[in-house]
């Protein structure tokens, strides 16, 4: 399940979670997102750290939780009155934000195929081992049929 940057899902960035968000998620000030359900479990302590990179977050909006589909009505109003300059800055750096995200996706599905490639050249050493082994056996079991066939031809 790559990321593209034309996917509009964000997965938890929680080790061994992954699932695709929605509703609510948890973001860092690191850069990272998390399920609501990994967010709230984790950011409940204090202080808090990111399960991504380790970070502590101690500052007042180091993690924010955030609605990720949100209404006409709150997006009508949430930059209006900012100077365009500030409205750029905001929306550069939610921009900058997802594509970290995407890096980090393609960093991970290569990862994964790195580690698939060993296990499956692994797994191709062993068959060939195997296959060769079978192939002595047999070789030697052919050999013990002509012998013993030779000794019935001759009684």
């Amino acid at each position: 399940m790559a990321m593209s940057l034309c996917d509009d899902t964000l997965l938890c960035n929680y080790p061994k979670c992954r699932a695709k968000l929605s509703g609510f998620a948890w973001v860092t000030a690191c850069s990272h997102v998390f399920c609501d359900q990994h967010g709230s479990g984790e950011f409940s302590r204090s202080p808090a750290i990111c399960p991504a990179c380790s970070s502590a977050l101690s500052g007042k909006l180091d993690i924010v939780r955030t609605e990720l589909s949100p209404s006409e009505e709150y997006k009508a109003m949430v930059l209006a009155g900012l100077r365009p300059d500030v409205v750029l800055d905001i929306s550069s750096r939610a921009l900058a934000f997802w594509s970290y995200q995407v890096y980090q996706e393609h960093m991970y599905q290569e990862y994964s195929l790195s580690r698939a490639e060993v296990q499956l050249k692994q797994m191709d050493k062993v068959l060939t081992q195997q296959n060769q082994s079978r192939e002595l056996e047999l070789t030697g079991m052919r050999g013990e049929i002509a012998s013993l066939k030779k000794v019935s031809r001759k009684s």
